[in-house]
């Protein structure tokens, strides 16, 4: 009877083990792609084998699986390169007890947060582009990364970097940084990708002495220092900033650098609109003397030129009504003849004196292009009355009145007044 009792007790235990080993997984796509990848691995009722999980070492590839959960993952503890890319994932929670992981390929999911790295000592490679990323975590146990891909997200903010000795690729293309960390400390560093960004100053770099390639075009940056700059550097982009003839001189002259893109840049912001009187006196300036006699600033209205000089402004004297129009200003240099300079365009308006006042303002909406529209520079609701009272517009300021009332029906010549909000009033003479 015990040896009875025995067998029977042995087998209820194995039966125990035997379901233990098998798991249910929510994610019936998941348990697709695992058995697409080793048949061993799930059962004919799509439940995972955990020990043929356990003892899968390598590669586990379970990219464009349309996958959304990815519970029964932390059942694959020795494998060292996950690829799960292009899936609908929004969390990765289940890899943070993977301490055998050195590469994550994860991107084109819909990753909020990757706080599951603060458990992989021994990672070095992380891909997590293509999400929905607004913040990194601490990166201080991944001390052995050497890439770290994180374009296009919408990062704002990046943590501490400069403790990760083996870092040599950085990609942070296509975010909302407005700063980079130290890097000064990373020897290694060779390849940076922080273009696309909201960066307004160049990153030091002048410590890292292994970098090769960097890549910071389409940002903020009001100058490129060749100072911040090593030595070592081959390949520079800065296009599409807000950069000058004065820096592209500058760093030309680094040693080893043989391809340098900076011939697109933003254009120079000017004033969008500038409201004149009549003898009025002003200066357009685009501020960008550094002191390059070599630059050559040619003055445009309504894209006709005006004006050239190798000075960065255009003085306005005695306004008249043949001034107004959009200015531009076209900065040259004979050193770089592909490489035109441009500022935004700045609509300048001259208002007529009536009698012995230059208070009014005084308007032609003819379709002659000269004071065909007034600017209204005032902030809030503006009410527009005939010279009997009557309301013909209502309108929001700033903006301009093209002598259109409510309907969109010309106004005949005449006087007519307009009210702030707060009262006060002014009055407009307009002609056809």
């Amino acid at each position: 009877m015990r040896v009875i009792n025995t067998i029977f007790f042995g087998l209820v235990l194995s039966l125990k083990i035997v379901n233990a080993q098998f798991v249910s997984l929510p994610d019936k796509a998941f348990a697709e792609k695992l058995r697409l990848s080793n048949p061993l691995l799930i059962d004919a009722n799509f439940r995972l084998d955990t020990l043929v999980a356990l003892n899968t070492t390598g590669v586990l590839n379970i990219s464009d699986g349309k996958i959304r959960n990815l519970e029964g993952i932390q059942y694959f503890k020795n494998i060292s390169v996950l690829y799960a890319n292009d899936n609908e994932i929004g969390s990765f929670s289940q890899v943070s007890n993977l301490s055998n992981l050195k590469k994550i390929a994860c991107k084109n999911n819909k990753l909020k947060e990757l706080f599951f790295l603060t458990k992989l000592s021994e990672l070095e490679e992380l891909d997590c582009a293509l999400n929905e990323l607004v913040v990194l975590p601490s990166l201080d146990y991944c001390l052995k990364l050497r890439a770290l891909y994180a374009y296009s997200n919408l990062l704002e903010y990046v943590p501490k970097i400069n403790h990760l000795d083996s870092l040599r690729i950085l990609n942070l293309f296509d975010n909302k940084i407005k700063e980079l960390p130290r890097t000064d400390s990373i020897d290694y560093l060779e390849d940076v990708s922080i273009s696309k960004n909201k960066i307004e100053k160049m990153p030091d770099f002048s410590k890292n002495a292994r970098l090769k390639k960097v890549l910071i075009h389409v940002n903020l940056l009001y100058d490129a220092p060749k100072k911040n700059l090593p030595a070592s550097l081959t390949f520079l982009v800065i296009s599409f900033n807000y950069l000058s003839f004065e820096d592209f001189f500058d760093l030309q002259s680094l040693p080893n650098l043989t391809d340098l893109f900076f011939e697109e840049q933003l254009p120079i912001e000017m004033p969008k609109q500038i409201n004149l009187k009549e003898d009025d006196t002003f200066r357009l300036d685009t501020k960008t003397d550094t002191g390059l006699n070599s630059n050559q600033y040619n003055w445009e209205l309504n894209q006709v030129p005006v004006f050239s000089s190798n000075q960065p402004y255009f003085d306005i004297k005695q306004a008249k009504l043949e001034n107004q129009g959009e200015y531009q200003c076209l900065i040259t240099n004979s050193q770089f003849p592909n490489i035109t300079l441009k500022t935004t365009k700045s609509k300048i308006q001259v208002n007529k004196c009536i009698g012995q006042s230059c208070n009014d303002l005084y308007f032609e909406p003819n379709g002659d292009g000269i004071a065909d529209e007034i600017w209204l520079d005032i902030v809030g609701t503006i009410q527009i009355v005939d010279r009997f009272g009557k309301k013909v517009v209502s309108l929001s300021g700033p903006c301009f009145w093209d002598g259109l009332n409510q309907n969109n029906e010309k106004l005949p010549t005449g006087l007519y007044v307009l009210t702030e909000s707060n009262g006060n009033t002014q009055r407009i003479f307009m002609v056809r």
